[in-house]
């Protein structure tokens, strides 16, 4: 099952509960969908689609989140970069990843990467996070959407969490423990 069709699942049924809670804003599941619907067609303009995925380098918040459901609303891969990474890091991602969109603080803007045709694999690829880079040039982890739903669901079964605890994440999502947390809302509900 593809993680928008999971999301989307969970955002009917949960419509109303919180999803995101940052400071006094609170940004329930259905709020997330509205936003993830009109944020699609801005990913559209701008290429976004299978094997045309849209890096995120942004901090953590419900448009982030709004941006990663929108991605996979167009059998895309949201691409985290730290939005702290040197701009050489940035660059890098946005051109290794065939990236047709890049969200930054400043806004959501088309790379201008030339479109390079899709194999069948991008339509499995859920997300791919970037390496600090620390010890060479940043490598991409893909990952599956299978992959996520699992690491997710494996995470709310060891903890005994459900819809009603929620998660203190000061952790950015463009880091491998920050996008685990994230995907335990987006996924479980939590």
């Amino acid at each position: 099952m593809r993680s928008f069709d999971h999301f989307l699942d969970l955002a009917l049924a949960q419509d109303t509960l919180p999803a995101i809670l940052q400071g006094d804003q609170v940004s329930s599941f259905g709020d997330l969908l509205i936003q993830a619907k009109r944020l699609s067609a801005e990913l559209a303009a701008c290429g976004v689609g299978r094997g045309r995925p849209v890096v995120v380098a942004k901090a953590n918040g419900a448009d982030v989140a709004a941006a990663v459901v929108a991605a996979w609303m167009h059998d895309s891969q949201p691409v985290f970069v730290s939005p702290h990474a040197p701009p050489h890091h940035l660059e890098h991602a946005i051109k290794v990843s065939n990236a047709a969109a890049v969200l930054t603080d400043a806004g959501l803007v088309a790379s201008g990467n030339p479109v390079v045709p899709h194999d069948e694999l991008d339509a499995e690829i859920g997300s791919v996070v970037f390496t600090s880079g620390s010890t060479g040039t940043p490598k991409g982890v893909m990952q599956r959407h299978d992959t996520l739903l699992l690491g997710a669901q494996r995470i709310q079964r060891l903890l005994g969490l459900c819809v009603t605890d929620r998660i203190c994440c000061p952790v950015p999502w463009s880091h491998d423990y920050g996008w685990g947390q994230l995907l335990n809302c987006l996924l479980c509900g939590i």
